[in-house]
């Protein structure tokens, strides 16, 4: 049994330092595609651990490039496009990691695409797509000049940046991480567990809804918006910088409306801070 485990430790001790001792050698590309004809409605990014680029494009393909160590599938199957990447058990071993996976989307796909990301990084100038939902573990990604229909973002523990969206709807669950969404406009609903979310509305054209378990929400709305602020408190706190008439304060009730009134912010604390301004 000794001489079992001996082997299983010299095998692995073979497979770090082979793993360090050609860490610097130029990595073999992969390349994958898939055809993106007019049937599939739904582009899927499976990619882990990885940093990875999104790139749209005049093409007809949907197309992941790898440069480094790992395991890269794109197929079809159905009406969706799946593209995944797997990293090997012993490519954990490796001391220097210059992975980075490249996928290439047609610009004039407009329909449905989901991100799950593990602990990877990600950065994407995107298009007009009619649903993207994003999936984040402990990872990192970086977002730009979206038009969608529907947005859903889902964050375990990591960071979002998100810079101009424009939504008939968006749903941001974070369960502990930051997120930082700027120019936005359309109807929001964000459930805060632990973290921070900070919100600059540039167009307030819809409702919002924000639910704080523990964490801090700045949120950042036009100075002429025209709204009524609707607020529930626990233990936290909800403060604002707008003037507001018709109010009602009690001990864990705030209500007033600013211009119009026309669109609900309705926010609640059950222990932690709302900033509104």
């Amino acid at each position: 049994m000794k001489k079992v485990f001996l082997i299983f430790l010299i095998i692995v001790g073979i497979s770090v330092l082979l793993s360090a001792s050609f860490s610097w050698l130029p990595f073999k590309k992969q390349e994958e595609k898939a055809k993106a004809t007019k049937d599939i409605d739904l582009i899927e990014l499976d990619i882990g651990a990885i940093s990875t680029e999104i790139i749209s494009e005049d093409r007809d393909t949907v197309e992941a490039d790898l440069v480094g160590k790992g395991k890269l599938d794109v197929h079809t199957d159905g009406d969706t496009i799946t593209v995944r990447f797997e990293r090997k058990w012993f490519d954990f071993f490796s001391l220097f990691k210059r992975n980075k996976l490249t996928v290439y989307i047609p610009e004039d796909y407009d329909r449905d695409m989901k991100i799950d990301i593990g602990s990877g990084n990600i950065n994407y100038d995107a298009r007009k797509l009619d649903q993207l939902a994003v999936d984040i573990g402990s990872g990192n990604i970086n977002i730009k000049n979206l038009t969608v229909k529907d947005f859903k973002l889902d964050v375990s523990s990591g960071n979002v940046n998100i810079e101009s969206l424009k939504a008939n709807s968006s749903r941001i669950d974070i369960s502990s991480g930051n997120v930082k969404l700027n120019n936005y406009s359309g109807k929001l609903k964000a459930d805060l567990s632990s973290g921070k979310f900070n919100a600059h509305i540039d167009q307030l054209i819809g409702a919002i809804d924000v639910d704080v378990s523990s964490g801090k929400v700045e949120l950042d709305l036009p100075d002429k918006a025209d709204f009524t602020l609707k607020g529930k408190i626990g233990s936290g706190k909800i403060s604002t910088d707008f003037p507001l008439t018709t109010t009602k304060q009690e001990n864990k009730y705030i209500q007033g409306v600013h211009g119009t009134g026309k669109h609900e912010v309705n926010l609640k604390v059950s222990s932690g801070k709302i900033d509104v301004y």
